[in-house]
């Protein structure tokens, strides 16, 4: 998996007949991990619906065999479909239930013998970006350093590449862009020092994106075009909205409007045709900026975009997402002299945060609200 990529045909292909001679035996116990790894490519395949029926199996072997090891598996596989899918409630149960069966030292050949990673690095990593996404950035921030210091003490690379990672993502959605540059540089060494390049692509995506924000959007979008060049050749399909998104983020920071919409409508597409949500919000934002920033702008069609990246927010409980959707739609009210209504949308998200509010978004909503109270 980490020579040719987790959707590689050819991984696909030994997972089902490792799966095949595990049902030819009395045992069901060895079934659990070709169908963990096979649920691993079809996830990474974009098959979402295939891969949440072997979610489902593994938790009836599991439970047949009342086997808390592969029930931890099973959980794991549960959260990172969840999370891709848009169900962050969903993801984080899982999370926090596999977190309560995990021993160290019991499941320390989990990391060999399942899905190349350690099963609390992801917990900790998925679940930094989750907190992050459910509207708890203190307790994701905390989360993170929790991740990145299991996973070094384990000596394990590809573990310590899920972690920065994932953690990498929670940086980038809460607008950290020195963290996310710092992140997604050692992932950038350690996956090229190990050989990993699945990690090294979105390690190029994550650095593009960190660098078009802060210093040189050209060099940031040629690291982000290398990154999703280097993604989709190994038929990956999960994180191909993310990825455009921030590409057209990038183009948005440089002033190319025309090229970022370009960019954003493939990232809806994308999105669409895997069912990949959970950064849906995310691209409905940056269309919305993308449409008032163009040579004729469209306010109209930029509200619309917003009250979608709300809308879908809210079904997701992804507070992290509507908190900075009605940032953005509070600034275009504003902006049209509805200072009034402005503020009464943007408070009754804000109230809702009970920690956090030294991060980004949370002092830029407390900012704008006391503009629009003057």
């Amino acid at each position: 998996m980490n020579v040719h990529g987790r959707a590689a045909a050819e991984v696909g292909a030994v997972f089902e007949r490792a799966g095949e001679v595990a049902r030819q035996l009395e045992s069901s116990v060895d079934l659990a991990p070709p169908l963990a790894g096979l649920w691993l490519f079809h996830l990474n395949r974009g098959q979402f619906a295939r891969a949440e029926e072997i979610v489902d199996e593994l938790f009836n072997v599991a439970r047949n065999l009342d086997n808390r090891d592969i029930l931890l598996q099973a959980h794991h596989a549960a959260w990172s479909t969840g999370l891709f899918c848009g169900r962050f409630t969903d993801a984080r149960t899982h999370v926090d239930a596999g977190l309560a069966l995990y021993d160290e030292a019991r499941h320390a050949g989990h990391r060999f013998l399942y899905l190349d990673h350690d099963p609390a690095v992801c917990a900790l990593s998925i679940g930094a970006l989750l907190r992050w996404l459910l509207g708890h950035p203190k307790q994701g921030v905390r989360l993170e350093h929790d991740a990145i210091t299991l996973a070094r003490g384990l000596h394990h690379a590809p573990s310590l590449a899920v972690a920065l990672e994932y953690v990498g993502f929670a940086q980038i959605a809460r607008g950290d862009t020195a963290a996310a540059m710092a992140t997604a540089s050692e992932l950038l060494a350690l996956s090229g020092e190990y050989g990993l390049p699945q990690m090294r692509g979105m390690a190029q995506t994550c650095v593009g994106w960190s660098m078009g924000q802060t210093k040189d959007t050209g060099e940031g979008l040629r690291y982000l075009e290398q990154g999703l060049a280097a993604w989709i050749q190994l038929g990956l399909r999960p994180l191909v909205p993310f990825s455009i998104c921030l590409l057209a983020e990038t183009h948005l920071k440089a002033q190319h409007y025309a090229k970022g919409i370009e960019q954003v409508n493939l990232a809806l597409a994308a999105s669409s045709e895997i069912g990949d949500e959970w950064f849906l919000p995310r691209i409905y934002m940056v269309r919305a900026q993308l449409l008032q920033e163009q040579a004729c702008p469209d306010v109209a069609a930029a509200e619309a975009s917003l009250r979608m990246a709300i809308d879908v927010a809210q079904a997701q409980c992804a507070k992290g997402w509507e908190l900075r959707a009605t940032i953005l739609m509070a600034s275009l009210w504003r902006d049209q002299g509805k200072r009034h209504e402005a503020r009464e949308l943007l408070a009754s998200v804000y109230g809702w945060f009970t920690e956090g509010f030294d991060t980004f978004d949370l002092k830029e909503a407390k900012a704008l609200l006391d503009e629009l109270a003057q």
